[in-house]
């Protein structure tokens, strides 16, 4: 047997971590998208000359990724990275190309590259032990355990998104799943408190308050406002901890333009309103679906509670994806489809699989852009194979960008996973529903 039941680390356990490993070193060497990556060292380098989080352009998220770029940069000055990356003209060119993953002249260097990759991986490493823990901890299967933990590190996507995107999703999971493990074990305030971080990192989480709320009402009925009390607390604190420094020095709207950006008005007829307000439009009725649920939840009538917030975790997070979204957001949902496949539903192996398959595609879609470090700092990849391997993908097919057909496939392929997981659930639903009224009937 490939994990042994009778210990937490083993053989097994032990192959996966190092395979995992081997496999982002790998993929994060030879493939880094560089108009994200840049970002970030553009951030650190405005650090450095002495700047703020938003004193000049460069930085456009909330406070928390900058702070953890900060602590980041006191680290890999320690390794010896000290040149972050340069602009090349030889691709300026690519700047003038309009696709779906931007292209950039700047390119960051492979020893910054891995400096990323490896805090990423780190994360990804304790996001394995968090869904180690939860699982064990819920349902009581070390063995199960073992193998959410091993799917996750071993998930082609999240390590796609981890090793070449280098996006930064897979902290707001390790945030996230701490926030829902803590809840689990009673422990409000600091699950608040993380929580909101979660949320001030990326926002998509924010999604699952609703039912975290209704958690700890139907776990807690007769002090359930006490307890809820707590993790407010707890979440308040930390978004003030977070929030203050920009506030004060005048950039709270700055903390939020990433998100106020989207809401900006565009032209003036009935078509032009829907598509601005698209996101607006989407995400609302997302939370209206979230909040019936978090009130099923509540009204439901529990036998192990904590499985069933495991799983209704499940469908929140799915939810969430109804509206197409970009690879590395798919990250969010992996840990709670992971568990919810293993320990609920097998059939939900069949849109994990496919996700596999269409968000890796969808998160390598930048390939030739992904390979600009190995071509400039390295021999590996001739500048003149490189040119000729971009100009192939920049090409045109069926009058589009081979670029934005590669990445559309990707696009498609993912989003069928969502609608998949969507049809599971629902027949799920359907047939429980089917069963309880047959038992009423006889």
């Amino acid at each position: 047997m490939f994990f042994d039941d009778s210990r937490t680390v083993c053989k097994g356990i032990a192959a996966v971590v190092i395979i995992g490993i081997v496999l982002r070193i790998a993929v994060g060497y030879f493939l880094t998208y560089n108009y994200d990556v840049y970002h970030w060292a553009l951030t650190i380098s405005n650090f450095e000359a002495g700047n703020g989080l938003y004193d000049v352009a460069g930085y456009y998220y909330s406070p928390v990724w900058g702070y953890i770029l900060a602590v980041f940069a006191q680290f890999s000055e320690l390794f010896g990275v000290d040149l972050l990356g340069e602009r090349f003209s030889e691709l300026l060119y690519t700047e003038d190309i309009s696709v779906w993953f931007r292209n950039s002249a700047f390119v960051t260097t492979p020893a910054f590259n891995m400096a990323i990759m490896t805090m990423m991986a780190i994360f990804d490493l304790v996001n394995m032990y968090l869904i180690f823990r939860i699982v064990k901890d819920v349902f009581g299967d070390l063995r199960k355990a073992k193998i959410c933990a091993s799917l996750w590190f071993l998930c082609a996507f999240v390590i796609a998104v981890c090793s070449a995107g280098e996006m930064f999703d897979t902290i707001s999971v390790s945030l996230t799943l701490m926030s829902v493990y803590l809840l689990i074990k009673d422990h409000e305030l600091l699950a608040g408190m993380l929580f909101s971080a979660a949320v001030l990192l990326k926002f998509f989480p924010v999604f699952l308050i609703f039912l975290l709320v209704a958690y700890l009402i139907a776990k807690h009925r007769d002090e359930w406002k006490l307890r809820l009390a707590k993790a407010v607390i707890g979440a308040a604190a930390m978004a003030a901890v977070i929030l203050a420094p920009n506030v004060l020095q005048g950039h709270f709207m700055d903390c939020f333009a990433f998100l106020l950006s989207r809401a900006t008005t565009g032209g003036s007829s009935l078509f032009d309103i829907l598509v601005q307000y698209e996101g607006v439009i989407t995400f609302s009725a997302i939370t209206i679906v979230q909040i019936y649920l978090a009130y099923v939840f509540v009204r439901k009538e529990h036998a192990e509670i904590d499985k069933d917030f495991l799983w209704f975790l499940f469908i929140g997070a799915l939810i969430i994806f109804i509206n197409p979204a970009s690879p590395q957001y798919i990250v969010l949902l992996a840990p709670f489809l992971i568990m919810a496949m293993v320990n609920a539903n097998r059939r939900l192996m069949i849109p994990f699989i496919i996700l596999c398959i269409g968000t890796t595609l969808f998160e390598l879609t930048p390939l030739a852009m992904d390979l600009t470090a190995i071509t400039f700092y390295t021999d590996i990849l001739p500048l003149e194979s490189w040119i000729s391997f971009f100009d192939m993908l920049s090409g045109s097919f069926a009058g589009m960008n081979v670029t934005d057909v590669w990445a559309a496939v990707g696009g498609v392929v993912q989003y069928s996973a969502v609608i998949i997981s969507v049809l599971i659930v629902v027949k799920e639903l359907l047939l429980k529903s089917s069963s309880r009224g047959t038992d009423q009937v006889n």
